[in-house]
């Protein structure tokens, strides 16, 4: 556009990388996702579906805050670090809400985070390219924490046949051996690796 050309020098061009380096934020992308990943397991069953469910939203809805109304590139990447966090959370906790369903709701949810990163793209790219400001566009994205909110609390419902009691005496363990419901820190270990 008229507009970004007055900023760039005449030998730029808007897609020319900016002096942080890509490797920067892929790393704010993806380290944060696959720590909590990593260690979700040790923590993640003491706390309850609906807190979760809060902690991804608020991740969620701060990475797009921060991203659509700052301009420090580091406190960008901060943003970035917390859509990253949000986003692996929300997987190991979603992954483990789906053993309250029936079989179908796995291969749902993988179509789901499949289709999830196509349309997130093919937004952005569609609004940008109709003349939103992609600070607008981020902002616009705010939707999908909304969504989010709506279709947990409203929308989602138990299947009443796999809701297990409180004490979980059906649980099987995960290893043959010694695995018992409740797990050692070693025993965890076996399960990460």
């Amino acid at each position: 556009s008229t507009s970004e050309a007055t900023l760039l020098s005449p030998r730029q061009h808007r897609f020319e990388c900016n002096p942080m380096s890509t490797g920067v934020i892929l790393l704010a992308d993806i380290l944060p996702g696959l720590i909590v990943k990593a260690t979700a397991p040790f923590f993640q069953h003491r706390i309850a579906y609906s807190i979760r469910i809060a902690v991804c939203i608020l991740f969620s809805t701060a990475s797009l805050l921060i991203v659509g109304l700052t301009k420090p590139v580091w406190i960008n990447l901060i943003g970035v670090a917390c859509a990253s966090i949000g986003s692996g959370f929300g997987e190991v906790t979603f992954l483990s809400l789906t053993a309250l369903y029936d079989k179908n709701v796995v291969s749902t949810f993988s179509s789901g985070t499949g289709g999830a990163g196509i349309f997130g793209a093919l937004s952005y790219a569609g609004l940008t390219e109709i003349g939103i400001t992609p600070k607008h566009t981020v902002l616009i994205m705010l939707i999908v924490p909304v969504i989010q909110t709506i279709s947990y609390w409203g929308l989602l419902t138990r299947h009443p046949s796999n809701v297990r009691s409180a004490n979980q005496e059906d649980v099987q363990p995960l290893m043959e051996g010694t695995i018992t419901p409740t797990f050692t820190f070693t025993e965890k270990m076996k399960v990460v690796k």
